[in-house]
């Protein structure tokens, strides 16, 4: 058997449900672009370029014709038998046959682009979205854990395919993973990689007599029910062995080995049945009452469906459960209500077959539950009482964890490094699937997509550059030294800058055009209107920068006269006094930090104290008030840095949070506001924007900002009209 080697660099990669997790081999997790522990499983197509992952997410409700859900289950499967799934009936994009490709009849998708619709197989779009995984996965593949110059070329992927997956299926993973650049790849049954991990995480002692565990994976789509037996001396068996790495032969004297006793699992059966099944329901209902039809796939339907989600995650914690559904029916909002002991009867059926799966298990494995020595839950579905008390019904022994989300991505990993189980690799490979030269072309326009989405959005970023100057110049004669401007000359090359930025030459302009633009209206800016502002401006700048540099000096050195307060894992469980000392101590730091327009530094700061607000502990109410209000401050001024660093997504990220604290604060509202205006998100930044102003009926800044999202707004629908009367006349 095969020893692991360090040096060769294996991802292991879940394709999940809705969403990828993607871990190396030590089991750190590998973060998606926006700090998360997983990628959603979307691809969102625009007129010229494609939004993949986190970017996606906003154009599920906001454009569902052209985001595709799910894409790892469309890649090998055959049309016919992918149509019938559960999650197809709400899939809003356009679906059909294939009439060519691998397998015959697979799942072909259209879309609408700028040329017209284009289509792709499943095959593709899977590539399509584990160039997103590769690309996050990249920096930790250079020598010495990553950072710059990281190549995505050294990456190698392994993959944990469902245990029913069939050889063509996985085969079209493998074709998948070699159009996105991977250098080499690998596929895993879950099963495997479950025993994997458990077998590393928890290995059975020397000597000691071997354990049967039982392990139930309820995943978003799919379930998986495992026998398994561990310990030493079980490795005469056809069954994948793990063995213990380097770093487990520290902490014991011998390898812990498994077998796979049985494996049984359903592709159609998984958390997201529960909320079909809760759908329908609430259909019903809705048509019973309002007399109006929500279908699946549409914008209605994507809500209700999100909302069934919601209540069913209530009511993993509480026995009953509320929710509402925004403007599901000509602008009412339609509460929902369940209880635990309803959902348990409205999925009946899926619960009984979670049962057969358990049953069936243990009689393939030809023991009963009395010879089981644990049973371990794995995915969301598990969170779910109802299924913890009918999988306890069966096997008679309490729900253990020892196994978590990542874990399936884990034993991928550990499998590829250790040279194990490659039986089902070996299979794939030999089923059916893409030729080398349809492969060779594959990559070649997979390329030539990325070529394009890096152009649009270059474009994007250097229309967002004129917008942003048009913004902040319209405001400079206010600011510091803005009496140096001329106003009048001010106000007509803006007015020119706005009329160009709204028109079609405008809109058809490419990178080249909009540089030169931004040239031009630079040179008049700080060539005639506005020199000796900007003149100004950057004296102060300079002066600015002198008295940081110092104070960084200065910094550095009471670094060194207080080590304790660099310490970022401090466990010490403070005197709240102390506590709130660290907190404004930081606080007060950020915000000379920022004065000086030392951003990413205060940002830091403001970090750093709302680590050390999160320490306290004990609080009666008026503290945590007191706390709260802190918090929320800091939020903004988290806000602000990011805000100043143009990092949009960040912006909104901590103007949430802060609303979640006071949902009335206006200048959370505005901050969230210009990062959404920032980003075109020009419906969100009016709603809150309105919700400001209401709060804040006088704020001069909030009734500007609005007043240039009304124009947006206005001037969209006029191109909008104008585009469609030229389509029918």
């Amino acid at each position: 058997m095969a020893a692991l080697v360090a040096e060769e660099r294996w991802v292991g990669i879940d394709l999940g449900g809705d969403r990828s997790t993607t871990v190396l081999r030590s089991g750190e997790i590998i973060r998606s672009e926006l700090g998360g522990h997983d990628t959603p499983n979307l691809v969102a197509f625009k007129a010229r370029d494609r939004s993949i992952g986190e970017a996606a997410v906003s154009m599920v409700t906001s454009a569902p014709t052209s985001t595709v859900g799910v894409v790892h289950t469309m890649a090998g499967t055959a049309y016919s038998s992918w149509a019938q799934r559960a999650p197809t009936a709400h899939a809003a994009f356009r679906h059909a046959e294939a009439s060519g490709g691998h397998p015959k009849g697979g799942v072909a998708v259209t879309v609408e682009r700028q040329t017209g619709p284009q289509t792709f197989g499943g095959t593709e779009i899977l590539a399509m979205y584990l160039c997103k995984l590769r690309a996050c996965a990249a920096p930790t593949q250079a020598p010495g854990g990553g950072g710059e110059g990281a190549s995505a070329t050294a990456c190698k992927g392994c993959f944990s395919s469902p245990a029913a997956a069939s050889p063509v299926e996985r085969r079209a993973v493998l074709d998948a993973a070699r159009i996105a650049g991977f250098a080499d790849a690998k596929v895993f049954p879950a099963s495997d990689c479950l025993c994997a991990v458990y077998a590393r995480k928890h290995p059975v002692s020397p000597g000691s007599a071997p354990e049967t565990v039982i392990m139930v994976d309820v995943g978003r789509l799919q379930t998986t029910v495992v026998v398994a037996r561990f310990g030493e001396g079980e490795g005469e068996s056809d069954a994948p062995v793990a063995k213990a790495d380097a770093r487990q032969k520290e902490n014991a004297s011998a390898p812990c080995t498994y077998s796979v006793l049985a494996v049984r699992s359903n592709v159609d059966l998984g958390a997201f049945h529960f909320d079909d099944r809760m759908f329908r329901h609430f259909q019903g209902l809705v048509k019973k009452k309002y007399d109006h039809d929500v279908l699946p796939g549409s914008k209605q339907g994507i809500r209700l469906l999100l909302a069934c989600r919601r209540l069913r995650e209530l009511l993993s914690t509480t026995p009953t459960a509320e929710t509402a559904v925004e403007n599901l029916v000509d602008g009412v909002d339609v509460p929902l209500s369940m209880t635990r002991a309803e959902l348990a009867t409205l999925c009946e059926a899926e619960l009984g077959e979670i049962s057969s799966l358990v049953r069936g298990c243990l009689e393939e494995a030809a023991i009963d539950a009395g010879s089981l020595t644990g049973a371990q839950a794995i995915g969301g579905g598990c969170r779910m009482p109802i299924v913890q008390d009918v999988v306890k019904d069966e096997v008679g022994l309490p729900l253990g964890s020892r196994l978590d989300s990542a874990s399936l991505a884990y034993g991928a990993a550990l499998l590829a490094q250790g040279g194990e189980s490659m039986q089902a690799t070996e299979d794939a490979l030999a089923a059916e699937g893409m030729s080398k030269e349809e492969i060779i072309k594959a990559v070649t326009d997979e390329h030539e997509r990325q070529k394009e989405d890096a152009e649009v959005r270059a474009i994007a970023l250097e229309r967002n550059e004129l917008e942003s100057l048009l913004f902040d110049m319209g405001s400079a004669p206010n600011k510091k030294h803005g009496e140096l401007i001329d106003k009048e000359a001010l106000k007509a090359a803006l007015g020119g800058l706005e009329d160009w930025l709204y028109s079609e030459e405008a809109d058809d302009a490419d990178l080249a055009a909009l540089k030169t633009k931004r040239k031009e209206i630079d040179a008049e800016l700080k060539g005639n209107v506005a020199k000796a502002f900007f003149e100004a401006v950057g004296a102060d700048k300079k002066k600015v920068e002198a008295e940081m540099e110092a104070e960084a000096k200065a910094f550095e050195e009471e670094k060194k006269n207080n080590p304790e307060e660099g310490d970022d894992h401090d466990t010490r469980k403070l005197p709240k006094p102390e506590r709130m000392r660290l907190v404004m101590k930081n606080k007060e730091e950020g915000t000379e930090l920022f004065k000086g327009q030392n951003y990413r530094q205060a940002g830091a700061r403001y970090s750093k104290a709302l680590t050390h607000a999160a320490k306290m502990f004990d609080l009666n109410a008026e503290e945590q008030k007191e706390v709260h209000a802190v918090q929320l401050s800091l939020y903004l001024n988290l806000a602000q840095c990011y805000l100043k660093l143009q990092s949009w997504d960040q912006v909104v990220n901590n103007c949430t949070l802060a609303l979640k604290l006071d949902a009335e604060s206006s200048k959370a509202l505005y901050r969230r506001a210009y990062a959404r205006f920032t980003k075109k998100d020009y419906d969100n930044a009016k709603t809150d924007l309105d919700k400001a102003l209401a709060y804040a009926p006088g704020d001069k800044a909030v009734a500007t900002l609005l007043k240039k999202v009304d124009s947006v707004l206005k001037k969209q629908q006029e191109k909008e009209k104008k585009m469609w009367s030229k389509a029918f006349s």
